[in-house]
């Protein structure tokens, strides 16, 4: 849960500090530089820095992990030992 809001807010950093060069698509800083740089996993003939694949790649991770609104109800009521949410009235 941590790992994954603080990559897309680095990420966001990174891109507002480089600016509109962020946005080209074979610019950007030294590979390595920024978090998740390593991961240049991009397609064959997609049009995308490694710096933009790893923007990209940082939104998916709170929805790849569960997302994080489950994830702290459920270290709420597990670990904290919070009452669960309630349950719609009605149907199942």
């Amino acid at each position: 849960m941590f790992w994954s809001e603080m990559h897309q807010s680095a990420m966001e950093l990174a891109l507002d500090i480089y600016g509109p060069y962020s946005m080209l698509v074979d610019t950007g800083p030294e590979s390595g530089t920024w978090p998740g740089a390593l991961r240049d996993k991009r397609r064959a003939n997609y049009p995308s820095s490694p710096m933009m694949s790893s923007f990209f790649f940082s939104r998916s991770e709170t929805i790849w992990g569960g997302t994080s609104q489950i994830q702290r109800n459920i270290v709420g009521e597990r670990v904290l030992a919070l009452p669960k949410e309630p349950k719609p009235a009605g149907g199942e």
